[in-house]
This record gives structure tokens, C-alpha cells and sequence, in this order.
């Protein structure tokens, strides 16, 4: 329900890059980082002592990584890649092994 609303918030104050970039898929792809951001940002909570600074400096670097991503994926386009090309750039974006599913993913 957070991510949604996330998502909301964002289209409704100009960030749109969520339509053509999963949002969702970022957070959870780091939801351990996330997670932990929580934790922090909910520490003393009851006391009305808790610090924002974690969640505020991890959503923006959320939003800006599916910016980036967008602006590959326009690049491409523009290029008028192959489609060995795209699987070539996707499969060279990763890192140790990775299965079909991931590139496809990537493409």
C-alpha cells in the first residue's frame, strides 16, 4: 500500500516517469535497504524524536535511478537499436550470472 501511495504522491506532483518506469520494481528490487530506512526513520516514534533524513534521501535516489533508466531506454529508441543490440546492452548491464527472465526484463 506505501509504494502506491508513493506512486501517487508523485504523479500528482509532476513525476510522471513512473508510467514508462516501474517504480515499484526499484523499491523492491532494494526493499532490505528500504527496510532498514524504515527502521530508522521509525525510531523513536512514540517520543515524537524520530529522523526523516533516511527515507528522504533514499526515495530521491529511487526516483532519480528510474529517470536514468528512462533516459537509456529513450536513448535507445533513438538509436533505432537491433534487437541484439538491446539484449547485448542489457546483458552487458549486469553482473555475475543471470537467467533469460532478467534480460527479458531489462529489454
Amino acid at each position: 500500500m506505501s509504494r502506491f501511495l508513493i506512486v501517487l504522491l508523485l504523479y500528482r506532483n509532476g513525476y510522471e516517469v513512473g508510467k514508462y518506469i516501474s517504480i515499484e520494481s526499484k523499491i523492491e528490487k532494494t526493499k532490505s535497504v528500504c527496510y532498514d530506512v524504515l527502521e530508522q526513520t521509525s525510531r523513536k516514534w512514540h517520543e515524537a524524536e524520530n529522523d526523516e533524513t533516511p527515507f528522504i534521501r533514499y526515495l530521491p535516489g529511487i526516483i532519480l535511478s528510474c529517470y536514468h533508466n528512462f533516459e537509456e531506454r529513450v536513448d535507445m529508441m533513438g538509436k533505432r537499436s537491433t534487437a541484439y543490440d538491446i539484449v547485448k546492452k542489457a546483458a552487458e548491464n549486469r553482473l555475475g550470472k543471470f537467467a533469460k527472465q532478467e534480460i527479458l526484463r531489462g529489454c
